[in-house]
């Protein structure tokens, strides 16, 4: 699970790049997008399992997998 605060919302997503399993919670952000950093030159176009979340105080709740 690679968690990422974009302007302020958290987004819940498989960590796991599915090109070549890099860790993508160590990736580069840009926007919406998140570069595998095994391959940040690959044009990309892999989508990834994106989950619910809810952020209540300092706690994260992370749910089902997004329809």
């Amino acid at each position: 699970m690679a968690l990422f605060n974009v302007g302020g919302e958290v987004f819940a997503i498989n960590a796991v790049c599915p090109h070549r399993e890099g860790p993508l919670a160590n990736g580069r952000l840009a926007g919406h997008v998140v570069a595998c950093p095994w391959r940040p030159d690959h044009p990309g176009g892999h989508g990834v399992a994106a989950y619910e979340v809810e952020v209540r105080r300092s706690d994260i709740y992370v749910g089902w997998i997004k329809p």
